[in-house]
């Protein structure tokens, strides 16, 4: 008798505590996240432009391309100019790249445009040779279209130039 108590006592607490183990009790949680927006703008990236070998007498023109990524808040207003550069001479309109041998110090002209045809000028003026843009909270992607005009007799040779990408907003 003894031993059935136990038995029954021991069956009793098993499946009382399967029981146990098998209920649940569920609540939710709220989670809130508040974003604000960006109240300014970053200069992501700026890749180079690289031209391919440039031959003096192609009668066609050298052109490369390199792009700006800019990401401003919704609705921010920007502009995105380009110096003049580092070129001997150098202007916004007319950009000099210089031969890098410390032998030579020839000079190389090149043009920076806002579009492929080469007829926009990419400066730093704003109203007028900037590119204008309105932030959306994402990254915008640029291109910037160069080219080398052709029949321009330069000693061979690696030039070189440094221009300054400039975002107001």
């Amino acid at each position: 008798m003894f031993y059935r108590s136990i038995v029954f006592i021991g069956l009793l607490l098993f499946f009382v505590s399967q029981n146990a183990i098998a209920q649940t009790a569920m609540g939710t949680l709220a989670v809130t996240a508040t974003v604000g927006s960006v109240s300014t703008c970053l200069l992501n990236s700026v890749t180079p432009m690289i031209f391919p070998n440039y031959n003096p007498i192609n009668s066609h023109s050298d052109d490369a391309t390199a792009s700006i990524s800019v990401t401003c808040g919704t609705g921010i207003p920007y502009d995105v100019g380009i110096d003049e550069g580092h070129g001997l001479g150098a202007t916004q309109d007319d950009r000099i790249m210089t031969e890098t041998s410390p032998e030579t110090t020839g000079l190389l002209p090149y043009g920076l445009f806002q579009n492929s045809n080469h007829t926009d000028n990419w400066g730093d003026i704003i109203g007028k040779d900037t590119m204008h843009r309105v932030g959306n909270n994402l990254p915008q992607l640029l291109t910037v279209y160069g080219k080398i005009n052709a029949g321009q007799v330069v000693a061979p040779g690696v030039y070189i130039d440094r221009v300054t990408v400039i975002v107001t907003f």
